[in-house]
């Protein structure tokens, strides 16, 4: 099969270029920046600013006729999108509709898998009673910019469904982490607290630490995306469309858990500071934060594997091998 993935040097994008490759399929990817060492000659690599250029139509077809578009590309975290929200709006809702645009205009495939997020819920607590309630999230709970573009990137995707006959797929991802990540502001707690609490840092839980979340590793958010395409892709259109929360139950542990998780790999005591609620906080932050892990299941046979114990021992190996 041959993929086309925007994003294809982000941290999920790398990922899913090395699964893409490793399993003898091709990838046209488009960033600005090549920030990988994956050389193959099954990854050809478009360095530019896809928003602000263009590209042909032979470029796009390196390998020949896409099979597939994978679109990744997006300016992520809460903090980003409120200290430039115009950036992150123009970035993540254009560049998606550009990218239907060229798929379109060039008849290159109809088949895509947009890269969404658990931040479509919004301040909504995602458990047995509540989660098969929202499409697109209860909207006046919507907490940052970032969040909102995921919602109308999902609602512009449907709308080329129905005006152009695409056949999207929409997947939700939890917080995700990897232990190549660079340390940053909008890092994931996940990665945070392994980061931290190894070179010794205080960590700050809002709250009493007891609500969970679900965390993903990277490479089994890649495999997921990957397979779903694979076994989904027949006779040039897909089996499913729709909308699909990526997480596993196995996952989902609360942040008092992690630390106790982190603190056995290091064999030793790190200082956490609980920071009081504000009312806004109490309402979210008391709740399980994990999505629908079922329906995943239903079309794909790849099982997300990667425990918390595991992850942890990977973040915090990667960080001991560095050092």
């Amino acid at each position: 099969m041959n993929f086309l993935v925007i994003g294809s040097e982000g941290n999920l994008g790398r990922n899913l270029v090395k699964t893409i490759v490793n399993n003898g399929d091709k990838v046209v990817g488009i960033d600005k920046v090549k920030n990988s060492s994956i050389n193959t000659s099954n990854y050809k690599i478009i360095e530019q600013d896809f928003l602000n250029s263009s590209i042909s139509k032979e470029e796009f077809e390196t390998f020949g006729k896409i099979d597939f578009a994978i679109h990744l590309a997006a300016i992520v975290g809460v903090k980003n999108s409120l200290n430039d929200p115009f950036t992150v709006l123009n970035t993540n809702i254009l560049l998606l509709t550009k990218t239907l645009e060229y798929l379109k205009n060039y008849n290159l495939t109809k088949n895509i898998i947009y890269a969404s997020s658990s931040g479509v819920y919004g301040g909504t607590a995602l458990d047995e009673t509540t989660r098969p309630k929202y499409l697109y999230g209860d909207l006046k709970f919507i907490k940052n910019p970032y969040a909102a573009t995921k919602i109308i990137g999902e609602i512009i995707l449907e709308a080329f469904k129905n005006s152009y006959n695409f056949e999207p797929i929409c997947l939700r991802f939890f917080d995700m982490y990897h232990e190549t990540m660079n340390y940053h502001e909008n890092v994931p707690v996940f990665y945070k607290f392994c980061h931290d609490a190894f070179y010794d840092k205080d960590l700050h839980i809002k709250g009493n630490g007891e609500n969970k979340i679900s965390f993903l590793y990277m490479e089994d958010a890649a495999n997921v995306i990957y397979s779903v395409a694979k076994e989904n892709f027949k006779n040039d259109s897909t089996l499913i469309t729709g909308t699909l929360d990526v997480c596993s139950e196995n996952n989902i542990i609360s942040l008092n858990s992690l630390v106790d998780i982190i603190e056995k790999r290091l064999g030793r005591k790190v200082k956490v500071y609980h920071d009081e609620l504000n009312e806004a906080e109490r309402k979210i932050l008391n709740k399980t934060m994990a999505g629908n892990s079922e329906a995943i299941k239903t079309v794909t046979s790849y099982r997300i594997h990667t425990t918390p114990e595991e992850g942890v021992d990977k973040v915090i190996s990667y960080l001991e091998n560095k050092n």
